[in-house]
């Protein structure tokens, strides 16, 4: 057996996880002395494998509940999907449908797939699915995990209803946009969209799909922690072809969705009402937050400056809305007195189009007081406009 799999697979065995669950409690680095132990106790491999294990399960923790009795690599981890967005992604796909999950990885979708359906997992690395098959015994859910190389002979998925395809992203520690360079390359997947079978596939936020797919599927966004975490291409008959959402998915699922195509504004106000919207990161990734701030009446501000305007504060989920106090040309000591009359000790400041270093200008402008505020500084004909405002909660 493979050295490298023989020991991964000794991680599920009792020796490992008594030392796995001694340091349970650990925060940061394994302490030099513990280390010490377990090289005497288990060899040098052994003994950092298990470190590992530690340091990638506190990691895990924000995208796992029960991320401190799982299985990792670094790579599985990172390319993994939060156990809510694979809850999510499994809800919308037919409940009597069986599920294949090509490169499955450690699991993180395989999970929640096992929980609605019928679901089994694949993938090339006999590592992941040792990881996968281990978790999926963490979660109590039923899956099969197989080593398959689907490109070899992808007829084996003959006898699945729904292909969810997640292929590898990140090749020599780059973060791969081009889905051609995937693995394994997606054209593999082609045959089976003409034959019309149901499938999504996840590729990274700011990934361009290939133009004769966009016209045949739906492309989603979904955002989660106030990050873009994922693009998913939906085919199938419950896919609106040609159709553009953004998604953000909490604890308790989905938490709002819009839906938009990509346009251009055709106007702007180049001045600032009582209210500013900057679109979340999905809407951003998306393309579509002219279409949407359309349909909420909002206008745009100035020319490539991501943010809309209107008097009245309207409850848009899909951005985050602040309450302007203050508009001012960009000038470090009126922004400092203005702040200095309003006792603000805490300051967000995000810029959009401004040649400003936020940690420079946060020294300069010597902040003192228990008062919070947001600073937007926003750049347009070699200008720098500066508007203090607070940021209004739109609901959870």
């Amino acid at each position: 057996m493979d050295s490298k799999l023989d020991n991964f697979k000794w991680l599920s065995e009792p020796a490992a996880q008594q030392w796995l669950e001694k340091l349970s409690a650990v925060d940061g680095e394994v302490p030099m002395g513990m280390r010490k132990k377990m090289r005497d106790a288990l060899g040098a491999e052994r003994a950092v494998l298990v470190s590992q294990q530690v340091e990638l399960r506190q990691r895990a923790k924000v995208k796992f509940e029960k991320g401190n009795d799982m299985l990792f690599t670094k790579r599985g981890l990172e390319q993994s999907t939060d156990e809510h967005i694979a809850l999510y992604k499994s809800q919308q796909i037919p409940e009597q449908y069986r599920v294949a999950d090509l490169c499955c990885g450690i699991g993180g979708d395989l999970i929640s797939l096992s929980n609605c359906h019928s679901a089994t997992g694949f993938d090339l690395d006999p590592v992941m699915c040792h990881a996968a098959a281990h978790n999926c015994g963490v979660h109590s859910v039923s899956a099969t995990v197989r080593q398959l190389d689907v490109t070899a002979d992808p007829n084996e998925l003959g006898e699945f209803d729904f292909l969810h395809v997640d292929p590898d992203r990140r090749i020599e520690t780059h973060r791969r946009t081009e889905v051609e360079s995937y693995e394994p390359p997606l054209s593999i997947f082609e045959a089976m969209m003409e034959r019309g079978v149901p499938m999504c596939i996840k590729i990274a936020p700011g990934a361009l799909a290939p133009k004769h797919w966009v016209k045949n599927c739906k492309i989603e966004w979904i955002e989660s922690r106030r990050e873009c975490r994922q693009q998913i291409l939906w085919f199938g008959d419950n896919a609106p072809a040609g159709s553009l959402v953004a998604t953000e998915v909490g604890q308790t699922g989905m938490r709002w969705q819009v839906q938009g195509e990509m346009c251009e504004p055709e106007s702007w106000t180049y001045s600032v009402n009582r209210f500013i919207y900057e679109p979340r990161p999905s809407v951003l990734a998306a393309g579509i937050a002219e279409s949407v701030a359309r349909q909420f009446n909002l206008d745009a501000i100035w020319p490539d400056v991501v943010y809309w305007t209107s008097e009245e504060c309207l409850e848009a989920k899909w951005a985050s809305v602040f309450e302007v106090e203050d508009v001012m040309p960009f000038d470090v000591a009126t922004i400092r007195n203005c702040l200095a009359e309003k006792r603000v000790g805490r300051l967000e400041i995000k810029k959009r189009v401004a040649e400003v270093d936020p940690q420079q200008l946060r020294k300069e402008l010597k902040l003192k007081g228990d008062e919070s505020r947001v600073l937007l500084l926003a750049g347009f004909n070699q200008k720098v406009t500066a508007i203090i405002a607070r940021r209004v909660e739109t609901g959870p």
